[in-house]
């Protein structure tokens, strides 16, 4: 089958010097090869900007654009303005991607499919394979497993035709994506791992800095816009809803006192009850096919220690005993 359908690669860069070379030429290397490249220089302090002229010079594929920082959110929908093809996708611009991997999208959405998403493999700086993530295509679920706008496809006019953007807020990709599903009933999951999600070292969102509470994140607030994104009686998107709240627990955990957990556990499950989210999936059920066991088992420890009334001994173990 011959695919002439445009793909527009949206590539948000902040200070990305050290790795824009390598996901610029993985794209440059595609087997597939109609598509543009638009990258975003948002306010980098380092010479990023240098290297994407450089690279705007060898391919006339490449458009650059500069701008004063603005964020993750606002650049991609600066992107997605700019944008002039018949789909979308987005890479980080410290990742890259298989040599197949526009190919395998392209032909997999033939011209009809709203949505296409895949998985992904989570590599480090010495090349090891951290994580590898393939997804089901016949389970629902599937699509909850990667809400991150890479290792997917969009068709332009149906983004269009919803007018969905990137929230300005903390999981402003899980809102896009969340709206997008709610949006569309032809989407398609595929087995693929081509997008290679780079492990850094260095990257603000893997260091301990990261990790605590966090006084600027009103996570009532964020569930309210997932809220206004999709349909909360959908008895997956409940699913999913718990299980962020038991990540954002597990995430604030390592500098967080047993007390503080507690409180915002109070407050979460507080909006969770309101809005009639009181019982989920079971984490073990079939319908979840696809989700890894730690993240079954996680869920489903916190789930038993509501049930006993024992939240306190779970935040007590995933806060260390701090106090």
């Amino acid at each position: 089958m011959v695919i002439k359908m445009k793909i527009s690669i949206i590539v948000p860069v902040y200070n990305g010097a050290k790795y824009i070379r390598k996901c610029l030429d993985s794209i440059l290397k595609q087997t597939y090869e109609n598509f543009e490249i638009i990258c975003i220089n948002d306010g980098s302090k380092d010479n990023s900007l240098d290297i994407l002229k450089e690279y705007e010079k060898k391919d006339d594929r490449i458009k650059i654009f500069s701008q004063k920082n603005k964020g993750i959110a606002k650049t991609r929908n600066r992107g997605m303005e700019l944008a002039k093809g018949d789909y979308l996708m987005f890479i980080d611009n410290d990742d890259y991607m298989r040599d197949t991997y526009l190919k395998e999208y392209i032909e997999a959405a033939e011209n009809k499919y709203d949505i296409v998403i895949g998985g992904y493999r989570r590599i480090n700086s010495k090349g090891k394979v951290l994580n590898r993530q393939i997804l089901n295509p016949k389970s629902e679920w599937s699509k909850y497993i990667v809400t991150a706008p890479w290792a997917k496809i969009y068709k332009k006019s149906f983004i269009e035709k919803i007018g969905v953007e990137f929230l300005d807020y903390v999981g402003e990709d899980i809102y896009f994506n969340l709206k997008c599903y709610n949006n569309s009933p032809i989407i398609k999951i595929i087995k693929s791992d081509s997008y290679v999600w780079f492990y850094n070292d260095e990257s603000f969102s893997n260091t301990e800095k990261s990790k605590g509470t966090k006084n600027n994140i009103d996570i009532v607030k964020l569930f309210e816009f997932f809220k206004e994104a999709t349909d909360i009686s959908d008895k997956y998107v409940q699913y999913f809803l718990k299980r962020y709240l038991v990540w954002y627990l597990i995430f604030l955990s390592n500098n967080s006192s047993k007390e503080s957990l507690k409180k915002e556990y109070e407050i979460m499950d507080k909006w969770l009850k309101n809005n009639n989210i009181n019982k989920t999936i079971n984490p073990l059920s079939s319908k979840l096919k696809g989700e890894k066991l730690k993240n079954r088992l996680a869920v489903l420890t916190f789930q038993i220690s509501e049930k006993l009334n024992m939240t306190n001994l779970f935040f007590k173990l995933i806060s260390r005993g701090r106090e």
